[in-house]
């Protein structure tokens, strides 16, 4: 039969634990992960992902990113 195969997509670049290391720290306040900061912001969340993961995003992806945590694009 003709057609694609289901695709389960790209596989994440966080791993799962890391994806709920990183979702706490982001229900936090930026002060509690050692930034001086108020609130979270995608330049923010990049650099922190980079800085303690080794892993680069796109800008634009990290509203994604902050949407999946349960946070709002405001701050």
């Amino acid at each position: 039969m003709l057609g694609d195969a289901p695709r389960s997509g790209r596989p994440p670049r966080l791993s799962p634990e890391q994806w709920e290391d990183l979702t706490a720290t982001l229900n936090a306040s930026p002060t509690e992960a050692g930034y001086d900061e108020p609130a979270w912001t995608p330049e923010l969340v990049r650099s922190h992902i980079l800085d303690t993961y080794d892993v680069e995003y796109s800008h634009a992806h990290m509203y994604r990113m902050l949407a999946k945590a349960g946070l709002s694009r405001s701050g």
